[in-house]
């Protein structure tokens, strides 16, 4: 039963990765080519950014680990850092609310944040 919940586990940090790559690389680019205009617009993405570099970082520095107890108390604090960034991904929404061109990743990219962190539970 251990060995299952530790294969899961495992299937938590491969997604846990990805997005953190694919949300660090699609944001970077959305705050550097298109809301480079206003730094209030661009808060929110380099928040993303970095939260998603320092989940990274955190998941490197823990790679050896392979303990159930171990894999789960990593897993608590990305998605800790990940419930952080759906509150910078408010933030955008209610500041980049009036501006269309600027508010269109706002919903789409705090649905992929509350399905990142529900994956922390399924």
């Amino acid at each position: 039963m251990e060995d299952k919940s530790i294969v899961r586990e495992l299937a938590r940090r491969r997604v846990f990765i990805f997005f953190s790559i694919a949300i660090a690389i699609v944001f970077a680019v959305d705050a550097i080519l298109v809301e480079s205009d206003n730094l209030t617009f661009m808060l929110d993405d380099f928040g993303l950014v970095g939260l998603s570099i320092l989940s990274l970082a955190l998941m490197a520095i823990w790679r050896n680990r392979r303990s159930l107890k171990e894999l789960r108390s990593q897993h608590n604090i990305i998605a800790a850092l990940f419930v952080i960034a759906v509150l910078f991904k408010i933030y955008g929404i209610v500041v980049e609310m009036g501006h269309s061109e600027d508010f269109g990743d706002e919903i789409p990219g705090l649905i992929i944040l509350l399905t990142v962190v529900l994956n922390r539970f399924v």
